[in-house]
C-alpha cells in the first residue's frame, strides 16, 4: 500500500517498482482510491503513465484500476450533492463534459464504505484459488521448519550436555 497524496512524487512510485520487482510477481496491478474530481479522474492514467515511462514497466505487466470514487458509486450510493469543481483545474473542461460539474471527495464515504470498496476490488484482481493455496503451501513449509528446528535443537543440547 502506498499513500501518494494526489498526484505523488516520485519516491513512492519508486519504492512501489521496487516492491514489485523485489516481489519476483509477473504483473504489477495498482488500485487508485481517489477523488471523484477533475485531478482524481486523471490520477489513474497519469500514474500508469509514469510507472511505464519513468520506472520501465511494460504496459502489459502493468493494470490500473480505479477503485473509488467513480461516477458509479456517486451515483448508486446515494452520497450528498456533492461541491462544484474547481474551475481552475487544466482538466475542468473535460471533467464537466464527461461527468457535470459536480465532484466528491473520498471523505464523502465513511470508513467502513471505503473498507467495502477497497476489499471487493481487490477479490476482483486476486486469484482467490492461487492465493488460497500460497496460504496453505506457507503453512505447510511452516510445519516443516519448525520441525526441523526442533530437531537441530535437540541435537544442539544433546551435544552440549554431552562436552
Amino acid at each position: 500500500m502506498t499513500s501518494g497524496r494526489g498526484y505523488s512524487s516520485l519516491p513512492p512510485r519508486k519504492a512501489m517498482v521496487d516492491r514489485f520487482v523485489q516481489s519476483g510477481r509477473e504483473n504489477l496491478i495498482v488500485i487508485v482510491v481517489s477523488d471523484f474530481d477533475p485531478e482524481g479522474e486523471d490520477i489513474p492514467g497519469s500514474f500508469g503513465a509514469s510507472l511505464r515511462d519513468d520506472f520501465g514497466i511494460h504496459p502489459d505487466k502493468l493494470q490500473i484500476i480505479k477503485g473509488a470514487l467513480t461516477a458509479e458509486q456517486v451515483q448508486t450510493m446515494h452520497l450528498h450533492a456533492g461541491q462544484f469543481s474547481k474551475t481552475t483545474s487544466s482538466r475542468y473542461k473535460r471533467f464537466v463534459k464527461e461527468h457535470g460539474e459536480r465532484c466528491w471527495e473520498l471523505e464523502s464515504l465513511t470508513v467502513e464504505q471505503l473498507r467495502e470498496i477497497t476489499e471487493s476490488v481487490i477479490r476482483e484482481v486476486l486469484d482467490l484459488e492461487a492465493f488460497e493455496t500460497e496460504v496453505l503451501r506457507e503453512q505447510s513449509d511452516q510445519l516443516v521448519l519448525t520441525a526441523k528446528r526442533r530437531e537441530m535443537q535437540k541435537l544442539l543440547t544433546e551435544n552440549i550436555n554431552q562436552e
